[in-house]
């Protein structure tokens, strides 16, 4: 999957929606080379709100990752996450 790819054809109203994995929103994220992980875990203590394309977008400008090398995992098992699709709330979701 190519993180580019999927965002590139939609439009800035896409930009403040959540990101997912499977059925669990990502609170927080890391960066190892290319690699972001996920995290998405529920942790009752996180007052935080969940991540969103905008946000993990900047993020990997930040870390000088290209969108079209990003490689996701979930950080909770170390699976690649390489398929998502757009939910009918239009979120975008990583499938496991």
């Amino acid at each position: 999957m190519n993180f580019k790819d999927v965002t590139d054809d939609k439009g800035l109203e896409y930009l403040n929606k959540v990101v997912y994995v499977g059925s669990n929103p990502v609170w927080d994220y890391k960066a190892k080379g290319n690699k972001v992980y996920l995290i998405n875990e529920q942790d009752t203590s996180v007052v935080e709100g969940n991540v969103n394309l905008q946000e993990l977008s900047k993020y990997l400008y930040e870390c000088r990752i290209k969108q079209e090398d990003v490689i996701f995992i979930d950080e909770s098992d170390g699976e690649v996450l390489d398929n998502c699709e757009w939910t009918s709330e239009l979120n975008l979701t990583f499938l496991k």
